[in-house]
């Protein structure tokens, strides 16, 4: 009876807290790539915050999902700054 119990126990402690990942199946872009196709970036940004709240170590994490989310980062930090620009010059 002991064994049944710690048998349930192992086999539930691998079948009921079965986490998935994040998606990480995904082309490499730059952020000149996402500043160019803006309607990209908000999927990506998605998947970045989903990478984040996941219980995976950064350092696990797959170096296209790292690149991919610091590119988008980068080409949102260049969107900023471009309308910031644009509005202290007076353009639209």
């Amino acid at each position: 009876m002991r064994m049944l119990g710690a048998a349930l126990a192992f086999i539930s402690l691998f079948t009921g807290s079965s986490t998935s990942t994040p998606p990480a199946d995904m082309p490499l872009r730059d952020a000149k790539y996402y500043e160019a196709n803006p309607a990209e970036m908000p999927p990506m940004q998605t998947i970045c915050e989903q990478w984040k709240a996941s219980k995976v170590p950064v350092t696990a994490f797959p170096s296209v999902v790292v690149s991919n989310c610091h590119a988008v980062l980068e080409a949102s930090e260049f969107a900023k700054r471009q309308a910031a620009l644009r509005a202290y010059r007076g353009e639209k």
